[in-house]
Order: structure tokens, then sequence, then C-alpha cells
């Protein structure tokens, strides 16, 4: 997850800026932004590492490796985001996530997370007639906003179409409810999980370590 950080009264010298960055200041920031003859003083801003959204990466790059690294190594994050108790409500909104300098990704938006004790993983209910079958899923599938059908989201990913195959034939497992139910469970009863701060292809590996 991407560190955030709170900045107030933020001074630059003005000639770092161009015109158009000044005009944008001065109509859309004019309460938080003081333009002055010299500076430009920032009264309040957050500040992230600067990442290319996962969407846009997706899009730009043209090595085929560099994108199934990425790609693989999205489901490893998601696991770990899991396993370190933080579940992120849209799950597969891929707009927030980035790709950092070193290709890692990495979550920046904040707004939809959860602990993940508090969300209830569950597979779709079935159509128990026709009726059901042939009318809104709305009006008897009942679910709250902790709620997540886990067999869905394959679905409605965002990951691109031709690059689905790939993910799913390493990180498939996200797509099960036994996986969440697993890992779910192993936290209740006390695990901590090992979560690896960097690529796993880095790793030293052990011929005995059982996986």
């Amino acid at each position: 997850m991407v560190d955030t950080q709170e900045f107030e009264n933020l001074r630059f010298k003005k000639k770092r800026f161009s015109s158009a960055l000044l005009a944008e200041f001065a109509q859309a920031a004019k309460d938080n932004v003081l333009i002055t003859d010299d500076y430009v003083i920032i009264q309040h801003v957050y500040v992230q590492r600067k990442v290319t959204p996962l969407p846009l990466y997706f899009q730009s790059e043209k090595d085929p490796e560099a994108i199934r690294h990425v790609l693989i190594d999205f489901g490893y994050f998601l696991k770990d985001l899991a396993a370190s108790g933080v579940f992120p409500c849209d799950l597969f909104n891929i707009w927030n996530y980035g790709v950092t300098h070193w290709g890692r990704v990495v979550l920046y938006d904040y707004d939809d997370v959860l602990p993940i004790e508090q969300v209830k993983f569950r597979e779709k209910p079935q159509p128990r007639n026709e009726l059901e079958e042939t009318g809104p899923e709305e009006d008897w599938i009942f679910a709250t906003d902790e709620d997540f059908f886990m067999d869905e989201i394959d679905r409605y990913s965002g990951i691109p179409l031709p690059l689905k195959g790939i993910f799913k034939s390493v990180h498939g497992d996200l797509y099960t409810l036994k996986f969440w139910n697993t890992l779910t469970d192993r936290r209740n009863k006390g695990e901590v999980f090992d979560v690896i701060p960097y690529d796993r292809a880095k790793r030293f590996h052990n011929r005995d370590r059982v996986m």
C-alpha cells in the first residue's frame, strides 16, 4: 500500500510551474493554493509516490514479459493484502492499483477497504425457479455491503480479456470461496502470515521447503 504524507503550507518558487498549471491552480484550487509574485504556496496537500494506474500500464507497456510479471505480482499483492487483514471491496477495480517504477503493484486508493474479518464471503445463489431465473437478481438475492460473491469476480474483473487466462492460471484460487474462508479461519486462529516485501522471483529457494 502506498504511504500518504500530509503537508501544510508548502512553498515553491513560482518559476517551477508552467503557465497552464498556474492557471489550473487559480481556477480549480484557488481556496487551497496561494499564488504570489514569486511563490506558489500549497496550504494543504496529500502526497503519494508516483505510480502508473494499472489499466494505463496494461495499455502502454509493450513488453509481454513485463506485463506478465506485473499481472502475476498483482495476484500476489492481493493475497498479501488479505494476509495482512485488509480486504479491498473493489477487489478488481484495477483503477485502484498502480505500478511502481520497479514494476511492483500497490494500492493507492483506500476509499473501499475493510478489515477482512468483517467481510462475508459467499457463493452466488442459484435461481430456484423460473421466476427467479428470468427476474432481476436484486428481487431475490439479498446481500449487504459486506457480502461478496467470490465466484462472480472473474466476470467483473477489470483485467483485460487477453490476460485473464494468465492471471487465472496462477491465481485462480482468488476466485474461490475456499481460499478466502481458509485464510480468514487461519487468521482467526491467530496465525501470523509472512508477507514478503519484495519480488518473489528474488527469493532464496530452500530445497527442503514444503510448499
